[in-house]
């Protein structure tokens, strides 16, 4: 406190405390390299697994809609060849072009879904990794910016910082 606001309680804090205590803030949230590294490859042993399984789903619609389109040619010459009536041949038609209409919607978000959902994951492990490095290195500007990550409302009172500290860092 600078005082300057009028009369304050509150005592000078030297800045190698209030940053000692950033540290010890920081390395609270730290995740530890065996854990992070460990974490990471399962991340990305998911996303593997996830991306297989997404393929093999996409193949399966792109089938599906190679037999519809195949259906569709079958049945428009069944038409041309006069084995089928316009009245038979609207329904069915109608029905075959819904189901393919259904399949390229799965097919469209099945590519939307992708692994998207993998990367804030990955780099919120990394940021914990990085947590004590930050810390512990002379660098106060990476600090400050990663405590203003961590946590919100930092505060001084009786020469201690409190910081409260958010998701998913607590």
């Amino acid at each position: 406190c600078t005082k300057r606001r009028g009369t304050c309680s509150q005592r000078y804090v030297r800045e190698e405390s209030i940053q000692e205590q950033i540290v010890q803030h920081l390395r609270t949230v730290a995740l530890c390299s065996a854990w992070a590294e460990w974490c990471i490859a399962e991340l990305e042993a998911e996303r593997q697994s996830t991306a297989h399984a997404e393929r093999s789903s996409a193949q399966r619609w792109q089938e599906e809609i190679v037999t519809l389109d195949a259906k569709l040619n079958t049945l428009l010459n069944l038409v041309l060849d006069g084995s089928l009536t316009q009245t038979e041949y609207l329904p069915k038609k109608q029905e075959l072009l819904n189901r393919k209409i259904e399949v390229q919607e799965h097919l469209t978000q099945s590519a939307r879904r992708n692994d998207d959902r993998f990367e804030p994951m990955l780099r919120f492990i990394r940021a914990a990794n990085q947590a004590e490095t930050i810390a512990l290195r002379a660098d106060h500007d990476a600090a400050r910016d990663l405590l203003r990550i961590v946590g919100s409302n930092p505060t001084i009172a009786d020469r201690q910082l409190t910081i409260a500290i958010g998701n998913p860092w607590k």
